[in-house]
């Protein structure tokens, strides 16, 4: 069955090198024939929606 791996921490490079060096986090990649690896080097999941601001903030910093 085919994946998409949707990678915000780890870029292609560095999954390639785990996978070499046969990180065991990353052990579960090697038993699957079909993956694509898609980089979002965001640091965190993806939002399929938009945060709700602060009532009565106009700024999207409301600390600043």
């Amino acid at each position: 069955m085919p994946i998409t791996l949707i990678s915000t921490t780890f870029t292609r490079e560095q999954i390639d090198s785990y996978l070499q060096a046969d990180e065991s986090y990353f052990a579960e990649l090697t038993q699957i024939s079909d993956v694509t690896i898609v980089e979002l080097p965001t640091g965190h999941w993806p939002r399929a929606d938009r945060a709700r601001r602060p009532r009565g903030r106009d700024s999207c910093c409301p600390l600043m």
